[in-house]
């Protein structure tokens, strides 16, 4: 099944914002991205849609492995 990178989580999978900082940090745990310095990338607490979900965690392993 392919998901629409606009869908909104709110939106279309009634999804509360806790429930998406939960799944934020079960979907990095998976490759081994680290919570740490997560504040410090600008999708940080503005992920809304799937694309942003994706460049937040895209951006997230950059910070840890570069």
């Amino acid at each position: 099944m392919m998901v629409p990178v606009d869908d909104m989580f709110d939106g279309v999978y009634h999804m509360d914002p806790d429930d998406l900082d939960d799944m934020h940090c079960e979907v990095a745990a998976r490759p081994g991205i680290s919570k740490e310095n997560a504040e410090a990338i600008v999708y940080y607490d503005k992920v809304e849609t799937v694309k942003e979900l994706v460049s937040f965690l895209n951006e997230h392993a950059k910070i840890i492995y570069v």
